[in-house]
């Protein structure tokens, strides 16, 4: 992917996309998958390969506004925003879609009931998570998925 994101870019920006590729790959892929789960994406682990790509597209399309003096937090919040905002993109466009491999085993009569209360119950959080102001679902998502502490979410978001 790196070598996809410099041919993409301009010859004086590839120390910076290194630098952020490097740096933040790892991070941004925990993220994606983390937040595609909590969407109720059925492939999120596969998923999450896509939204980090299609970020270091955008970052890569966009480096010039990138304020590398601002510092590593700064950074790391644009960075997170991205993955974030390309995580909800995809599972919107993916919106309902089952896997079919799931129903692949049967399931007895009081088993399927109780796993279809614990669905319609994750999905009513995701949908009431969908459903609140992007800084609130992002600070929450964080907080409860990703298990950061309110100080992390603060100093990643640029909070106090």
């Amino acid at each position: 992917m790196l070598q996809f994101l410099l041919s993409i870019s301009d010859e004086s920006n590839h120390s910076k996309i290194e630098y952020l590729y490097n740096r933040y790959q790892k991070e941004m892929m925990r993220v994606a998958k983390s937040r595609l789960k909590q969407l109720g994406m059925p492939n999120y682990e596969i998923d999450a390969e896509d939204v980090v790509q299609n970020a270091f597209v955008k970052i890569a399309k966009y480096i010039e506004k990138i304020d590398f003096d601002e510092g590593d937090k700064a950074i790391r919040a644009y960075v997170m925003k991205i993955i974030i905002n390309e995580s909800i993109s995809l599972a919107g466009d993916y919106k309902y879609m089952e896997d079919i491999c799931d129903y692949s085993n049967t399931i007895e009569d009081g088993d399927f009931f109780g796993q279809l209360r614990i669905s319609q119950r994750y999905d009513d959080v995701c949908e009431a998570l969908r459903s609140l102001d992007e800084r609130y679902s992002i600070t929450l998502s964080l907080r409860y998925a990703e298990n950061m502490s309110v100080k992390d979410i603060a100093d990643m978001l640029g909070l106090k």
